[in-house]
């Protein structure tokens, strides 16, 4: 439940610090999935932690459990679940802290895009646009074929925005994006059956 809570509060504020910033047509956020996994962790590490308070503040004879129980027989482990909670929520929150900034915006006149692991975002005017693919497979590394559809815009930097990668999980979505996209950058949408990743 608090899981599922930080995450839903986590996509709020996604949109309320993008949509103080931008007026826009189409805001394409993090997935959910990747926030509640995020938030997953930020619950497993604050479980811990606060089962190692109540346990420390609530056990009477706290020093003869660790001395006789825990310490007798492992005495790394509170020292080791200690330090792994700490960095497992030092990781967690930075991954949580870069998913709240993560975003594509597309507006009238611009598209602004804010990778995960980026440190500023990327403008583009339609006019920046060189093309527009549609892809219906998409050809893996291990050279396995699979049945990934997306839609890849390529700008004149040879940056590339990949809607299976940053855009909607709906194929539908991101198609109606793409119309809007091509009605603004007068480019026709180019196919090919295959993508290679």
């Amino acid at each position: 439940m608090f899981c599922y809570g930080f995450a839903s509060l986590s996509r709020v504020i996604i949109e309320l610090e993008v949509s103080s910033k931008f007026e826009y047509e189409y805001l394409i956020k993090p997935d959910f999935r990747l926030i509640l996994l995020i938030s997953i962790f930020i619950g497993f590490v604050y479980s811990i932690l606060v089962v190692y308070s109540l346990t420390k503040l609530y056990l009477k004879n706290w020093d003869d459990f660790l001395i006789y129980g825990m310490e007798k027989y492992y005495p790394w482990y509170w020292s080791f679940l200690k330090a792994f909670s700490k960095g497992l929520l030092v990781l967690s929150l930075l991954a949580f802290i870069l998913a709240l900034d993560w975003y594509t915006v597309f507006d009238q006149d611009k598209i602004i895009v804010n990778d995960y692991f980026s440190t500023e975002s990327r403008t583009y005017s339609y006019s920046d646009i060189k093309k527009i693919n549609e892809h219906d497979k998409r050809i893996a590394p291990n050279g396995n074929i699979a049945d990934r559809p997306c839609f890849v815009i390529t700008f004149l930097d040879d940056e590339i925005w990949d809607s299976s990668e940053s855009g909607y999980s709906d194929h539908e979505e991101n198609r109606a994006l793409i119309e809007f996209v091509i009605a603004k950058s007068n480019k026709e949408l180019e196919y090919s059956e295959y993508k290679s990743n």
